[in-house]
């Protein structure tokens, strides 16, 4: 059976089946109704952590990368200051190094986004404004969230 209305759903049925047009697949839920809503509020939740996560990742790379690419010139100026060629030439190169992971990491969060999860409060689903159908419907206006 296919249904949208939830006190139906509440009444009669202990699995829910979801199509997720987005990513073209069939989520089973257990628990009726209730069992839905948790799971669903529980992905909502990880969703939003792993976005924040990756974001922060983001950052905190981005400030890595900057911070070796800073080390690098002191270490690079350092070289008149009498640390002698092969220290800083070694300190460079490690940082550098390090400047290479950072960005290559970056790159790879980049590749592969989170994309940003729904706002649940204040979004717009649905609107009509106007509708008419023969004399059997008169819908003056209606927004749904």
């Amino acid at each position: 059976m296919i249904t949208h209305d939830r006190e139906f759903l509440r009444a009669v049925t202990d699995t829910i089946l979801e199509v997720d047009d987005a990513t073209r697949t069939v989520r089973r839920y257990g628990g009726g109704y209730s069992g839905y809503l948790t799971a669903k509020a529980a992905e909502r939740a990880r969703w939003h952590r792993e976005y924040r996560d990756r974001l922060a990742e983001i950052d905190r790379q981005t400030r890595l990368s900057g911070r070796h690419l800073a080390t690098i010139s002191r270490v690079v100026a350092a070289t008149n200051g009498g640390t002698g060629p092969q220290r800083t030439h070694d300190s460079a190169t490690g940082t550098a190094h390090k400047v290479r992971d950072a960005n290559e990491r970056l790159r790879r969060l980049r590749a592969h986004p989170v994309p940003h999860p729904p706002s649940a409060a204040g979004a717009r689903v649905a609107e009509l404004a106007g509708v008419t159908v023969g004399d059997r419907l008169r819908v003056p206006e209606l927004t749904l969230g």
